[in-house]
């Protein structure tokens, strides 16, 4: 596991997505109620970039046929381009599961995002909660 510092929280706008150089990669960061979620910087459908993406509460159906619930709770990713969504949380395309694009853990740490690179799934996360996070690379 590797926990990689890659921009101050005020860099970020609520529902805003902000792209961001890790290395060779490029990855999407967005600020969403208090949580800050990164996905890899490339739509699946046809690898565009998501810079300039819209980011709202997930539309999902009601408790009768015809209403609609927005979860705010889930929120996607809008592909700017032609309009894939993305949960943020999993990036996963709620329309077709079989699609994802790659999602990182985040940590937030005195301000300042880290987001993990290789490890599995809540890593970064426990050992910040633990003070065991390494030294973070700018």
């Amino acid at each position: 596991m590797a926990l990689v510092d890659v921009a101050s929280v005020e860099d970020l706008e609520e529902g805003k997505p902000k792209v961001v150089s890790v290395g060779r990669r490029e990855v999407v960061l967005v600020q969403w109620r208090g949580r800050v979620f990164a996905l890899r910087n490339v739509c699946p459908h046809q690898t565009q970039s998501f810079a300039g993406g819209l980011v709202a509460g997930r539309i999902d159906h009601g408790d009768a046929p015809g209403r609609i619930v927005i979860r705010d709770d889930k929120p996607v990713l809008c592909c700017p381009w032609h309009h894939w969504e993305y949960e943020l949380e999993s990036g996963r395309c709620p329309i077709d599961e079989r699609v994802r694009v790659r999602s990182y853990d985040t940590v937030v740490e005195a301000d300042r995002v880290l987001i993990e690179i290789g490890g599995s799934a809540g890593q970064a996360r426990r050992a910040a909660e633990h003070g065991s996070a390494p030294a973070a690379a700018g």
